[in-house]
């Protein structure tokens, strides 16, 4: 079964003190590849995220799937260097990542901080936060044609509240969007 997003706890304690390096793999493949390099007797992680995409074309719903979090990488650790031509062996590993030559090594505090990110990924609200108006406060208008105007708050209505204002000596209900509203 696979789990994601990938939890820290991927990273095992006899795994912590092995260099790790970061390997190449085909775009979409990399939980193939360290499958792969697993049963090949390496320690291999390809981190997941969850995204949300439709369930179909046609359809509004959505379905949560597991996508690469690092796409085209697998993190892949070598106890010994014996373990390099199991790991340039393997189908899919095309290449480990260098510098000037020399493989890069990552420590695995860095891998575990990057898998406790991909995990604790906060879901965005994408209403805006609505200020707590309590009905007969009076608040001052920041915006709009009753700009600098003092008004009473009468009720919330989705993105805009009802209030009552002074206009021309006479009150009059209007309505105003939440944003150009602040306390008086």
């Amino acid at each position: 079964m696979l789990v994601f997003p990938t939890p820290p706890e991927a990273m095992r304690d006899e795994w912590i003190g092995l260099p790790w390096l970061a390997v190449e793999a085909p775009h979409m493949r990399e939980t193939e590849v360290a499958v792969r390099v697993a049963q090949a007797g390496l320690p291999a992680i390809a981190p997941l995220r969850s995204i949300e995409v439709r369930a179909c074309r046609y359809d509004a719903r959505t379905v949560k799937r597991a996508h690469p979090a690092l796409p085209g990488y697998v993190f892949v650790a070598l106890r010994e260097a014996a373990d390099w031509p199991v790991l340039l062996g393997t189908r899919g590993a095309t290449r480990v990542v260098s510098v000037d030559g020399r493989p890069a090594l990552i420590p695995a505090a860095q891998i575990v901080r990057f898998l406790r990110r991909v995990a604790e990924v906060p879901e965005v609200d994408a209403r805006p936060a609505v200020p707590a108006f309590e009905a007969g406060q009076m608040l001052v208008v920041t915006g709009g044609a009753w700009a600098g105007r003092t008004v009473r708050f009468e009720a919330m209505r989705g993105p805009q509240a009802d209030v009552i204002g002074q206009m021309l000596g006479a009150e009059r209900a209007v309505r105003i969007p939440v944003d150009r509203l602040a306390a008086a």
